[in-house]
């Protein structure tokens, strides 16, 4: 499984932005657009948050948590907004060179999980241009997100499901895992030891081998414990 998912309760517990990217990867990048790197993304973010957090007055990096169910499946799905004024407004806030004509689909559904996590009356995201310091301001609608929340609802929850199936017949399978090799190449012994070392106890293990060693199947054979 990519997510934690307790298969007791059927409960999925992550963050809106990793299940955003589960199913709802970024928005493909437009031909020539320049790329920003994550200092420079740091950098601008905190600085626009700080301007409308003093010109608003509102609370920043606010918690939010929303329990729901779709297809069998719980979630409980947590994130943190940008800021929140006083009447019940989320901002968001991007960074973004050229500033965009409309908000990406990702960061749209971002917003929306804010506008029912919170009971946010309004939701924008505010886009801003670390080179220029400007920005552009987006409104989104909880009537018009409403099928778009949805579809990302549906799609979610039967991904997890899937996932979960896979995982499950994976460890049915264990049982009958064996070195999937007649015999062992120069070094995959050892490796296959120290493995099973650190996973005994609970250590961590730093494997450096060269190409063609085998490190894949000696390290599985040695994290699989045998019947």
């Amino acid at each position: 499984m990519l997510i934690p998912f307790d298969d007791k309760s059927g409960t999925v517990r992550a963050s809106i932005k990793v299940l955003i990217g589960l199913c709802r990867p970024p928005d493909t990048l437009r031909s020539g657009e320049a790329s920003i790197d994550i200092r420079t993304r740091q950098k601008e973010h905190t600085r626009k948050q700080r301007e409308l957090e003093e010109l608003m007055v509102c609370e920043s990096e606010v918690p939010a948590m929303l329990t729901l169910e779709r297809n069998g499946i719980n979630f409980i799905i947590t994130g943190r907004a940008d800021l929140l004024t006083g009447d019940r407004r989320v901002i968001e806030i991007k960074t973004a060179q050229p500033l965009p004509e409309k908000p990406a689909g990702h960061h749209a559904l971002q917003a929306l999980f804010y506008t029912y996590a919170l009971k946010a009356l309004e939701t924008s995201l505010v886009y801003t241009d670390p080179d220029t310091g400007d920005s552009v301001e987006f409104s989104v609608q909880r009537e018009e997100g409403e099928a778009l929340w949805e579809g990302f609802l549906e799609d979610v929850s039967l991904f997890v499901g899937e996932e979960w199936e896979r995982h499950r017949r994976l460890i049915d399978e264990l049982p009958r895992f064996r070195f999937p090799f007649s015999e062992a190449r120069p070094g995959q012994e050892a490796i296959t030891e120290q493995v099973q070392r650190a996973g005994g106890e609970r250590g961590e293990l730093l494997l450096q081998a060269p190409t063609g060693t085998g490190k894949t199947a000696a390290v599985l054979a040695g994290a699989i414990p045998p019947p």
